[in-house]
């Protein structure tokens, strides 16, 4: 017969435990699910016979116990036999703050909440021994290895043998599903020797993780040993250390490789430890100091993502936008603008422990430190007001990235250099190497790429750069530091930089075709020309790549945005050339486009006659240029009404197209169109369908029945055909124009628009009203966002809309 059946829930395993060990100490017997019910045995049947077998209960309350279904027949038993209490069969023990309901309150029960390991033994002794009135008082902590290992512990106490260096951060946050996963992995590693690798950016927190790690798990592990990983001397010198701790024969041999071979194989025959190295640089330098055949756990930190085949790796980003604000609020207890502060940081946890403690320090508000982090941001970066736990701030812990990186491949140093003119996230590795070439010398440019390769992997094994579908992403605080570090550098390259992204920028960049390649450069371009212009840099490169950009623009419908650029490109163009340069002439040509568009006439007709008065006196009177602006004078006579004044226009501008590019040209093809179009407005339907009808057998034959430019041409002939009186060929042809249209240009672009207009307009001749409607309120709702409420196709597609009758169709 035992004395005691400890009765418990799984949660309170440590606690039973502990009490089984200090009963037995103590000279009674115990019976412990954990101890004593082996695999393979039936639960039910082992449970009923340890309680027939067992002299008294012992029940560890705590929430989870008195909540659990499965505990209650345990004490059950013991209570039904001595209801009174007075046999003592049935002893509660609290171990959690909980409060005992029902029959338990009746028992005076043992409580060890909130009291220390000794003055708790005793409690427990005193407790299930009535008749003893000497008090038992607690033996010191047997010194032996042994018995550190394998005694159990008082439940929240630190192992005897622990060195983390840090105490735990109050305001740690978040990071609930990496710590799961971690212990996951670590538990349920099919290794005998489980390494986790925990790998991301300096600053993101890896060590904060490793840390919160080992107090969580505390309870699991007799050992916690805190390595230094990153250099070789302090990891060695850390494993003698444990040497030291673990008693080791060995510990005071002279060979350090002794000692460290001794410690591992402690460690390969010995379990419930945990090892966490921090910081680490590969896993080729951990290599002498991971023990073969252990059943502890291994935690590294380390800024290389490369430990395929050597442990399992958990890839550390920065925090969320939720858990940083959580943090920001918890650390300044402020709570207004703390998602602004964390956005503007990245979310990255040193930023904003760095901001927390400035923020601490000068009882200055969030929105004060935003205000100054926008004016003084490396400042901020490179104060040096953090807790101990970062043995760095973020510039410095970034810093000594870079260089241990340039280190690793002296190559490194241009491109830091030359990111700085990049966007941070998808950086395609091709242009990043046609970047880096213009800084390599010509011997070393054939092998350019497997140089950029090189400086590639450096990076990444400081996780400086993340890649993903061969695109870089580096994090918006390293690329700011990136450039104040290599600033003089980039002051040297940004002419060269800004024209290698201008030169793989697409030049027919309205072309829908091209148009995925220009979203993927726009970021960058904007990024290089924002910096060229910070470092005090202007070239005639910036002010053509700004005209690309806003021919982008055009193409797409987006007006406004490509005046900006055209503005802006102008402004930087006179600066260097003066107003009566060549290029201020092309600048302002397009510029005069976009007015109209924009239904600024007055400043359309400005630029333009501005732009052919230059081009006139340097390129002369036959220039193709000058066949452009007249187009465009076309354009503005046209929706001025002066349509004998337009059809000059468009007709001088034909005849110097034909001049300079044949009559089978593209460039043709839209004089021929413009032409037509004002021949609708002259009455003179049967040249304006044979103009219209030339310009599509142009397209086609040089590009086949699917180009962009085919859409306006069937666009018009459709009109023609309306007019005409053929209503089923007009709607034939507008409705074919749509479709094209919206393969190339989507849904919400001015030129689907148009053609969904003409569609609706040829739809109310039908007399289909209400589908009429449908498609003209459709098409002005995306010229009111395209090109404004003044524009000539925004009003004109107003005035029809109000013109409509109700659709009285059955």
């Amino acid at each position: 017969m035992k004395d005691f059946l400890i009765s418990y829930n799984k949660a309170d395993v440590s606690w039973a435990k502990w009490i089984a060990w200090q009963l037995e100490d103590q000279g009674y017997t115990t019976i412990l699910q954990a101890w004593d019910f082996r695999p393979g045995s039936n639960f039910v049947l082992e449970m009923q016979k340890a309680m027939e077998h067992s002299s008294r209960t012992i029940a560890v309350l705590s929430p989870d116990y008195l909540t659990s279904r499965f505990t209650q027949p345990e004490w059950a038993a013991a209570f039904a036999e001595d209801p009174t209490g007075e046999k003592g069969l049935l002893v509660p023990i609290r171990v959690r703050d909980c409060e005992p309901k029902g029959l338990i309150p009746q028992i005076i029960y043992v409580d060890l909440v909130g009291i220390m390991e000794s003055a708790a033994r005793l409690e427990l002794i005193e407790g299930v021994d009535k008749h003893r009135a000497k008090p038992v008082v607690a033996p010191s902590f047997p010194g032996t290895l042994h018995d550190a290992a394998t005694k159990p512990r008082y439940p929240g106490a630190l192992p005897r043998i622990w060195n983390v260096p840090h105490n735990r951060n109050p305001n740690f946050t978040g990071r609930d599903e990496v710590l799961t996963d971690l212990h996951a992995n670590l538990v349920n590693a099919q290794s005998a020797s489980p390494v986790q690798v925990i790998h991301g950016l300096g600053g993101v927190g890896k060590t904060q993780i490793a840390v919160e790690y080992a107090y969580l798990n505390v309870a699991d592990y007799d050992v916690v040993w805190w390595m230094r990983a990153e250099e070789s001397s302090t990891l060695a010198s850390d494993f003698a250390n444990l040497a030291t701790e673990l008693s080791l024969p060995q510990q005071d041999a002279q060979d350090q490789r002794v000692i460290v071979d001794a410690v591992r194989k402690w460690l390969g025959h010995n379990g419930d430890w945990l090892i966490v190295f921090d910081n680490a640089r590969s896993a080729e330098d951990l290599g002498n100091f991971i023990p073969q055949g252990s059943t502890g756990h291994m935690v590294v930190t380390s800024r290389n993502p490369n430990w395929k085949g050597v442990a399992r790796s958990i890839p550390l980003d920065v925090l969320t936008s939720e858990e940083a604000a959580s943090f920001i609020l918890k650390r300044t207890g402020q709570d207004k603008d703390a998602s602004g502060l964390a956005e503007a940081l990245g979310f990255l946890p040193l930023a904003l422990e760095q901001a927390g403690a400035y923020i601490e320090e000068t009882g200055r508000s969030i929105a004060e430190y935003l205000e100054l982090f926008g004016h003084y941001q490396i400042e901020l970066l490179g104060r040096g007001n953090i807790p101990t736990l970062y043995p760095a701030t973020v510039r410095t812990t970034w810093q000594i990235s870079f260089q241990a990186a340039m280190e690793d491949c002296p190559i490194v140093t241009g491109v830091l250099g030359l990111i700085g003119f990049l966007a941070p996230d998808k950086i395609p590795r091709s242009l990043l190497t046609s970047i880096v070439k213009i800084s390599t010398p010509p011997e070393d440019r054939e092998l350019i790429q497997l140089h950029v390769d090189t400086a590639v992997a450096s990076l990444r094994r400081y996780s400086l750069v993340d890649i993903v579908n061969n695109e870089l992403s580096v994090h918006r605080l390293v690329l700011a530091i990136c450039r104040d570090t290599f600033k003089s550098l980039a002051e040297n390259l940004a002419a060269g930089v800004v024209g290698i992204i201008n030169s793989v920028f697409p030049l027919e960049s309205d072309d829908p075709r091209n148009w995925n390649e220009c979203s993927s450069l726009l970021p960058h371009a904007f990024a290089a020309i924002t910096y060229a212009e910070q470092l005090d840099q202007v070239f005639y490169p910036l002010s053509e790549l700004l005209n690309k950009i806003a021919t982008y623009f055009i193409g797409r419908g987006e007006y406004q945005d490509a005046k900006l650029q055209l503005e802006h490109a102008l402004r930087i163009v006179v600066s260097i050339y003066g107003e009566n340069a060549e290029s201020v002439a092309d600048i302002r040509s397009n510029l005069g486009v976009v007015c109209h568009y924009l239904g600024d006439d007055t400043a359309a007709l400005e630029h333009t006659a501005k732009a052919i008065e230059i081009n006139k006196r340097q390129r002369g009177q036959s220039d193709p240029s000058i066949g452009m602006l007249m187009n465009t004078l076309g354009l503005i006579s046209s929706a001025a009404g002066r349509s004998e004044e337009a059809l000059a226009r468009y007709t001088e501008a034909n005849e110097i197209a034909e001049a300079n590019y044949g009559p089978d040209d593209l460039r043709v093809a839209i004089t021929l169109d413009n032409i037509g179009c004002v021949l609708i407005d002259l009455r003179r339907i049967e040249e304006a369908l044979q103009h219209f009808k030339r310009a599509q057998r142009i397209v086609e034959n040089a590009h086949g029945n699917e180009h962009p430019q085919l859409v306006h041409h069937l666009g018009h002939i459709a009109n023609v055909y309306a007019i005409k009186g053929r209503l089923s060929k007009a709607l034939a042809k507008a409705g074919r124009a749509l479709l094209l249209t919206q393969k190339f240009y989507g849904d919400r672009h001015s030129s689907v628009a148009v053609a969904r207009l003409n569609l609706g307009i040829i739809l109310r001749d039908l007399s289909d009203f209400g589908q009429a409607r449908k498609e003209i309120t459709q098409a002005l709702e995306v010229l009111r966002e395209s090109s404004g409420d003044n524009s000539p196709e925004t009003l004109r597609a107003q005035r029809i809309l109000a013109g409509l009758p109700e659709d009285n169709r059955a």
